[in-house]
């Protein structure tokens, strides 16, 4: 038996939607950017976006990653990663007896100014992990925010090398 944890985590970023999409988007940072829990990503096979008037890298993209648990648990994690919608993608991932349903959407709040990186999760976890549910809220939160900030750092970097006219290469999609 199971059950679903849902968190929803919106957040704002002060860098252009489009640069905040392509970062989004961008698979190659996962485990250099974010090496508290992420060891080695692995693409198993990738289906690129030809058409030049769509706006996203790729199609789909499957991978592995190894990734660390509390720190200390490593565990091989089994994803895929679909973009179907202009500044959605949509992801799964499977490990051990879990598995995580990522919707991230990279919109523009007309209101603010501001671009707002609105990430919604559905978590399917064993029953026995139902006391512990308001831990996995937290943990996952922090999780969240705490990639948030490493992401703008990368983010402030790849905006001002945009405004210097240099454009990062993704080396991923040359596989």
């Amino acid at each position: 038996m199971f059950f679903d944890l849902n968190i929803n985590c919106k957040q704002y970023t002060s860098f252009p939607h489009q640069d905040s999409w392509e970062i989004a988007q961008d698979m190659e940072h996962i485990d250099f950017l974010h090496k508290k829990t992420n060891l080695k990503i692995n693409f198993e096979k990738l289906e690129l976006n030809k058409n030049p008037n769509i706006n996203r890298l790729y199609n789909s993209i499957k991978y592995n990653v190894i990734r660390k648990i509390f720190f200390f648990f490593k565990i091989k994690v089994d994803g895929y990663r679909e973009i179907n919608n202009d500044y959605e993608i949509l992801q799964k991932e499977k490990f051990l007896f879990f598995e995580v349903q990522l919707n991230s959407k990279t919109l523009f709040d007309e209101s603010k100014n501001q671009t707002v990186l609105d990430d919604t999760f559905k978590i399917k976890l064993p029953i026995l992990f139902f006391p512990f549910k308001k831990f996995f809220e937290i943990a996952i939160i922090k999780h969240i925010k705490s990639q948030f900030l490493e992401d703008e750092i990368y983010r402030k970097r790849v905006h001002e090398l945009r405004k210097r006219g240099i454009h990062k290469k993704y080396i991923f999609l040359a596989k």
